[in-house]
């Protein structure tokens, strides 16, 4: 079986300079009482506190709940009163799906059958769209196309 390592000891006489570890030793061992005080033992055991009852730190613990609620609370709207914002007529208008992640359902298109139609210089175009429904009305969105091979050129051949 090995023997710990014990760290080597290092003795410096009392008459070195600068020995700061002596001077602390000595200071200290001489502000030590020599023979040590024995310890003096009491009569009777120490009092046991009383415990509190569990329903009172139960019911400290709710009040304390409630009031961090009440002060967030508080709080959100001393907030909301200090920075106001886009007012309505229904209160602060937010973009639900930049919140919340909502999105409005999607509009119903519904899209118009091609049709070729001339121009009064007698050019045909091909007119295309489809129609939206919004609270303002329906939107009728159209795009007109030249027909291929109906440009100028091909009419002078």
């Amino acid at each position: 079986m090995k023997t710990p390592l014990q760290p080597p000891r290092i003795f410096y006489g009392e008459d070195r300079p600068g020995d700061l570890d002596g001077l602390l030793r000595r200071f200290f061992q001489a502000e030590m009482p020599d023979p040590w005080p024995a310890v003096k033992i009491p009569a009777s055991p120490a009092p046991i506190p009383l415990r509190t009852p569990r329903w009172t730190v139960r019911l400290r613990s709710h009040f304390s709940l409630a009031a961090a609620i009440v002060s967030c609370l508080v709080g959100y709207g001393v907030l909301q009163a200090t920075f106001p914002g886009a007012q309505t007529e229904h209160g602060p208008q937010l973009d639900k799906q930049r919140f919340t992640g909502f999105k409005q359902p999607r509009q119903r298109i519904e899209p118009h059958q091609p049709d070729v139609v001339r121009l009064p210089d007698g050019t045909p175009v091909l007119v295309t769209g489809h129609s939206t429904a919004s609270p303002q009305g329906p939107i009728i969105n159209l795009r007109v196309e030249q027909m291929p091979g109906s440009g100028k050129a091909a009419q002078e051949k």
